[in-house]
């Protein structure tokens, strides 16, 4: 795998959108963290492997304009990130819509778990990547860090390699996997 640290679970999240889908193109939101982003750069040295920055609007979210304008039947997935890099909460069910409709998957980085106890919920995305970390665990000389990795359809667990899927029931309506 590329070598990005802990930061590369986003990466990880967005290759395995193309493995699910067997298609070659990503896009990315432009409004993820630079070190995300250097990540996703790393991408570009993958043979056949296509990444597109998408901006921003003026609202400092993803451009949904643009991402119906871009997104075509050969996209494997999308990524974001929410809170976004500038602090903005992205609208998560609209792009997934947007992604569903030409049968992508989109792929939602939560950087700091703790928002979860403050924002809507990304139950929209098919899968969500975050750190886990500032939930208690103090690091040691720069680790170990707590990654999770969810998925909102049961078969996506079992494609994403080294992960032990548990499946959890949500408050509302049903049951996921992480």
């Amino acid at each position: 795998m590329l070598p990005c640290g802990r930061l590369d679970r986003t990466t990880e999240a967005v290759l395995m959108a193309e493995r699910i889908t067997g298609r070659r193109r990503v896009l990315v939101a432009h409004s993820l963290h630079p070190e995300y982003a250097t990540c996703f750069g790393r991408m570009r040295r993958i043979p056949d492997c296509q990444v597109e920055e998408l901006s921003f609007s003026k609202s400092g979210t993803l451009d949904e304009k643009a991402l119906r304008a871009t997104i075509r039947d050969d996209v494997a997935g999308g990524g974001v990130q929410s809170p976004n890099f500038f602090g903005c909460v992205e609208a998560v069910p609209a792009l997934s819509e947007i992604a569903h409709s030409a049968g992508a998957l989109l792929v939602v980085a939560i950087t700091e778990g703790v928002s979860l106890g403050a924002l809507p919920c990304t139950s929209d995305a098919d899968i969500v990547v975050m750190e886990g970390q500032s939930f208690g665990l103090p690091p040691s000389y720069g680790g170990p860090f707590v990654g999770r990795d969810c998925f909102a359809r049961e078969n996506l667990s079992a494609k994403c390699p080294g992960v032990w899927p548990v499946r959890l029931r949500t408050w509302t309506d049903g049951a996921a996997s992480c």
